[in-house]
């Protein structure tokens, strides 16, 4: 199962998501690749402490063979990020407008028998690296904060998926919508969270039953490049994480 972390919007919480959703799976005895195509640096691969010198996304987007661009991390493989992710247009400026788009697919579709599930952290646009994500993805999680700027996007981010499926993807699935830093005790937070579920069912999903909770724990767990599950067993966000994988699990 290809799995891919998806929204436009900054600040959702997709880096955590997937870093998370691969421990899981990882903590279930599952083999897992992760890849980061977010040219942020702290994203996916400053979690998982990537090795600055090695290859990454981009050189398997140009065409390295993709065993050259995994490292072993920490029980989990990961395709590193690069800032070039950002200009990923240019950099694949020449390649036919077809093979662009789906070069990810092409590259993990050789290994993908190798592994139990494969997770993609995709970046906060909706260019080239996201559409190789859509692209290479079976199902799609949108992580959303309970915020109105955020929600907005929903049907805009559906729209591109809805493109995705009539040319390149047609089994592509939205998995559902996770709500991230959600505030338990705000009346705007609660009523926000329906207004996701609303949006939800208007792209032919669902919103997760559980909602991750806002924390100052995630950002020290990321900073210290350790898992939220070691770092913080017994928050409440490392018991919504737990609740939401087993509810991702359970629809499969």
């Amino acid at each position: 199962m290809i799995y891919a972390i998806i929204n436009q919007k900054g600040g959702v919480g997709k880096t955590t998501t997937a870093a998370a959703l691969c421990d899981a799976l990882v903590r279930k005895d599952k083999k897992v690749l992760a890849v980061d195509m977010d040219a942020q640096s702290g994203g996916l691969s400053f979690v998982y402490g990537a090795k600055r010198d090695s290859r990454n996304a981009v050189e398997l987007l140009k065409g390295a063979p993709v065993a050259e661009v995994i490292q072993p991390i920490n029980g989990v493989d990961l395709i590193a990020g690069s800032s070039d992710l950002a200009n990923i247009e240019s950099v694949l400026s020449k390649a036919k407008l077809l093979n662009k788009y789906a070069l990810l697919k092409t590259e993990l579709d050789k290994v993908r028998s190798q592994y139990d599930y494969i997770i993609i952290d995709g970046p906060p646009s909706l260019g080239t690296a996201s559409l190789n994500a859509l692209i290479a993805a079976d199902e799609i999680i949108i992580p959303t904060t309970p915020d109105s700027k955020d929600l907005s996007g929903l049907l805009d981010l559906n729209e591109v998926i809805e493109s995705v499926r009539e040319v390149f993807n047609p089994d592509l699935k939205i998995a559902g919508v996770l709500i991230t830093q959600y505030k338990t005790r705000t009346r705007l937070a609660r009523e926000l969270a329906e207004v996701a579920e609303d949006l939800a069912q208007q792209i032919g999903t669902r919103t997760f039953n559980a909602k991750i909770r806002e924390t100052n724990e995630i950002g020290e767990a990321h900073t210290m490049r350790r898992s939220i599950f070691d770092y913080a067993k017994r928050t409440d966000v490392a018991k919504d994480y737990i609740e939401f994988v087993e509810e991702l699990l359970a629809e499969e």
